[in-house]
């Protein structure tokens, strides 16, 4: 009787658990019929919040499971999606729109062989089964499988002839074999079985891209969007299609409405944070990356985006990471290869950016940019021939760059090419006559070529193609400035401001030709009125404060550049700048201040790091900034310069144990760094005398010399001159010319004979090389300065014009042949001098041409170009004393006593200093 009541209660209980359950399911239904409705309005939002709810009541709702898959991939989130179709196919729910939809979520994982594998379309059912059977073949399409992928089709058409997915996904079987027309077909087929197809109009609108047809691409997926105003994807394609067109604002409002509905979409916040990077707000972008970053693998550009992002914030380990990922997935992409290459190029990283963009241009996908990058980190390298060679490819590639031109004619003037890079700007403008940079750049490279009258022929052609412009009359004043015409290229230069009163070319070179004329203060104005509406303007920036340095003024100099500073505050090289003049005014806790922030940063650029090892040097902390150094050489183990510094800091210290550690450490890295040998030599001099140093040496030449480092032949000798042993050093370099003749120790043997007192000698060692190496202009080059400096100026100039045979642009032997001209009283002196100085604008040239012209008695043109020498050489004897005479000359009489009477009094000795004393004797009434 109890067995029998005990049943009873548990078949009570089962009714009443059962009864208890009927309200939620009834619950359930209304929250799914509520779900559909939403749906069907576009309310995806409020219909998940349904499905959620009708989920709760009854977790194994299948029809609220596949429902919530649907909004799941919709929203870009098909992890989530596979999982609520797998749970609606366990509750039961129609495997004939199930199957397909799970299909889809492998296909949007990349899960391209699971998919094959779990999806075998062996179902009874014809529509399923091909259904199934377009999946698998657009699984077979992307493992490149193209054979099977139309197998797959074929019979998925004859199954479902009138199914509108297989011919889009005959579209893209018809991409992938670059058949635009064909897929066009196919998907007009899609469109005539569903006129109403969202899918075949995203795919047209692609090819329509993919054809450059931006516009007509935009005006179908407008109409899709008509045709369905709640599509998340038709969204998201016109907003990617958008952005491409540059109509941001548009685009943004897709994005939002993507947004609002599925925040979490990994698409609409890619496409984001493309917008934010493109509006300069990468700490946003860099938000939105975050929200997706699980998935920045599976979008294709998502990490070169990132790399960008993160290097406008400073980040540039996590920049340099990104580049490097999208580089390796994209090695057909020149345009990831160059971010990742010009990445390392900030770090000072050559070798990886040269590695990166040399293995791009293997590919046979290199643009001209990468070419122009390429031979820009030659430059880097100081490998100016590798350099000219890609600077050549890349203006093949893209003929009319300017900025490509530019730099292939200033790497070939480098080189010492003048013709070559006069020939290649003709050559262009022959191709493309409307090249205005190219015709600008011609006339400045025979003007920098010392082509005078050629530059003013090429100026006269430009002229009539174009009429009087700013920038003809800034070329024409350059021309009279070559000329030594101040007046009249005062006159061009005023012309061009006249017409265009902020053309900072012109401006500069209106404050030049001031100087020049004597007249600083007029120069200063115009300066200042530059900098006054462009503060950062380092040409303007740069004459004024080497103009207070100087003079003296230092606390003027600082002034300047902080107002620059003020107003580019993220230019490391202003801040830079900045802290080395505090360091100069004996300021360094201010240069200290000044860095302390920038220079800590994760990936702070290595300029401003090394000015605040710098700082730290002078503030007297040399433990800091030894650290420093050490900090630097972590992130570029190459920086010889870094090392030296931290080298020189470890022997001030007597730590002499760690500085040659970090030497041999720089060899490690860089085993044919000849400054390394040089330093362990110096640590040996330091701590323990000559002959150890010398023993080192020894020791050091025979191990390195014998291991393919020609360069180390010559340590002995340049240990033994360090250390005044000249006899012994010139004995040291002619027995490592006996194993090793070199022309660099053959100089050096020269060079030491004449520290020995031995000129006769070090000109017969240079003649004997040059009797069985003709061509060594190097060598003639010195035998030219041996001759002249014993006034052999007949011999000097015979070997300047052997020189010069071989280099027709090389501006010191040009300004050596000039001297020696004048001093035989040959009348070609001051064309060659005039030659040398447009060559090479340098103070020696303006002194050599300034002398010239006054000794020839034109003393008005001459002086301009001794001021010039004298700005930049002001504390040089002969200088002074050749401005001095101009000074006099031209009647400028208080002047050229002051000048005088200093060179006169001081303690300086130079050749012209009797002759000083009898001008200023002369101008004084004494004699």
């Amino acid at each position: 009787m109890r067995q029998r009541l005990l049943g009873t209660a548990m078949i009570v209980a089962q009714i009443a658990l059962g009864t208890a359950l009927l309200p939620n399911l009834a619950n359930a239904a209304d929250y799914l019929s509520q779900a559909r409705e939403m749906m069907q309005k576009g309310d995806i939002r409020g219909a998940e919040i349904e499905l959620r709810n009708a989920l709760k009541a009854d977790p194994h709702n299948g029809e609220a499971r596949y429902r919530m898959a649907i909004i799941d991939l919709e929203g870009g989130d098909p992890i989530a999606a596979e999982r609520n179709a797998e749970l609606a196919q366990q509750a039961g729910y129609d495997s004939r729109v199930v199957l397909p939809l799970l299909a889809e979520t492998y296909l949007q994982q990349r899960k391209f062989a699971e998919l094959l594998r779990d999806f075998p379309a062996n179902q009874a059912d014809p529509l399923v089964k091909a259904k199934l059977l377009v999946a698998r073949s657009l699984a077979q399409m992307a493992l490149h499988d193209l054979a099977a992928a139309k197998t797959s089709l074929t019979t998925a058409e004859g199954l479902a002839p009138k199914l509108p997915t297989v011919p889009l996904a005959e579209a893209r079987l018809a991409l992938l074999n670059h058949d635009l027309s064909g897929a066009e077909d196919r998907l007009n087929q899609a469109l005539k079985l569903d006129p109403h197809s969202i899918e075949a109009m995203l795919q047209k609108a692609r090819i329509l891209r993919a054809r450059g047809d931006a516009a007509g691409a935009i005006t179908l997926l407008n109409e899709a969007a008509t045709q369905a105003p709640n599509s998340v994807v038709v969204r998201l394609d016109r907003a990617d299609a958008l952005l491409a067109a540059g109509q941001d604002a548009k685009a943004q409002a897709d994005l939002a409405m993507v947004l609002q509905r599925y925040p979490s979409s990994i698409q609409a916040n890619y496409l984001d944070a493309v917008l934010l990077a493109r509006a300069k707000d990468f700490k946003a972008a860099d938000a939105a990356l975050q929200r997706i970053s699980v998935a920045l693998a599976s979008i294709p550009k998502a990490y070169f985006l990132q790399a960008i992002v993160k290097a406008n914030l400073g980040q540039m380990q996590q920049a340099e990471s990104a580049a490097d990922k999208y580089a390796a997935r994209n090695p057909d992409d020149p345009a990831g290869a160059r971010l990742a290459a010009s990445l390392a190029l900030h770090e000072h990283d050559t070798d990886k950016a040269i590695g990166l963009l040399e293995s791009s241009a293997r590919t046979g996908h290199a643009d001209a940019q990468l070419y122009d990058l390429l031979g820009r980190a030659y430059l880097a390298q100081n490998k100016p021939d590798l350099a000219v060679e890609n600077f050549r490819k890349a203006q093949e590639l893209a003929p009319g760059s300017g900025a490509i031109l530019s730099q292939l004619a200033g790497t070939e003037l480098r080189l010492g090419k003048t013709d070559a890079a006069i020939s290649d700007l003709e050559h262009s403008l022959e191709s493309k006559p409307d090249q205005t940079f190219a015709a600008e750049a011609l006339v400045l490279t025979e003007l920098a070529s010392g082509k005078v009258s050629e530059a003013e022929a090429s100026l006269a052609k430009l002229r009539a193609a174009q009429g009087d412009t700013p920038m003809i009359d800034n070329l024409d004043g350059l021309v009279k400035l070559a000329q030594l015409n101040l007046p009249a290229a005062r006159d061009a230069f005023a012309a061009a401001l006249k017409r265009q009163p902020d053309f900072k070319p012109a401006q500069l070179n209106l404050a030049k030709v001031a100087a020049l004329q004597g007249k600083p203060e007029e120069a200063d104005k115009i300066l200042s009125a530059v900098l006054s509406k462009d503060p950062a303007n380092l040409q303007a920036l740069t004459l004024l404060v080497n103009k207070d340095l100087q003079a003296g003024k230092t606390d003027e100099a600082i002034a300047l550049v902080q107002q620059a500073q003020a107003a580019a505050p993220q230019n490391p090289m202003l801040m830079a700048n900045l802290a080395e003049l505090y360091i100069r005014a004996k300021q360094p806790k201010k240069a200290i201040d000044l860095l302390a922030d920038a220079s800590q940063q994760p990936n702070a650029p290595l300029v401003l790091v090394a000015a605040r090892a710098e700082a730290e040097v002078a503030a007297g902390d040399t433990a800091a900034a030894q650290e420093t150094y050490r900090d630097i050489l972590g992130r570029a183990p190459a920086a010889d310069l870094i090392r030296r510094n931290l080298i020189a800091l470890l022997l001030q210290d007597k730590d002499f144990d760690t500085a040659r550690t970090v030497a041999t450490d720089g060899l490690k890295a860089n085993p044919h760094d000849y400054a390394m040998l040089q330093f362990l030599v110096g640590i040996d001099l330091q701590q323990n005398g000559a002959d150890a140093a010398v023993a080192t040496a020894k020791r050091l030449q025979g191990q390195y010399a014998t291991a393919g480092f020609p360069a180390a032949n010559a340590l002995l000798g340049d240990t033994l001159l360090t250390v005044k042993r000249y006899d012994d050093a010139t004995n040291a370099y002619t027995d490592a010319l006996k194993t090793a003749p070199s022309a660099s120790l053959v100089l050096r043997l020269a060079g030491a004979e004449n520290l020995a007192g031995k000129p006769d000698q070090s000109s017969q060692t240079l003649r004997d090389w040059l009797a069985t190496h003709p061509d060594d202009v190097n060598v003639a080059n010195m035998l030219a300065s041996n001759d002249i400096l014993a006034h052999r100026y007949d011999d000097g100039i015979v070997r300047l014009k052997q020189v010069l045979a071989q280099r027709p642009y090389d501006g010191p032997a040009l300004n050596n042949l000039a001297w020696a001209y004048q001093q035989t009283g040959d009348k070609d002196a001051r064309a060659v001098a005039q030659r040398a100085y447009l060559l090479n604008p340098a103070p020696e040239t303006a002194d050599t041409l300034g002398w010239i012209l006054t000794q020839q008695g034109d003393a008005a043109t001459g002086l301009p170009l001794l001021r010039e020498a004298h700005m930049r050489m002001a504390n040089d004897p002969e200088v002074q004393y050749h401005l001095a005479i101009a000074l006099k000359d031209v009647g400028q009489r208080d002047e050229a006593i002051k000048l005088l009477t200093t060179l006169v009094s001081g303690p300086q000795t130079f050749d012209e200093k009797p002759a000083a004393k009898k001008a200023l004797d002369q101008l004084m009434g004494k004699s």
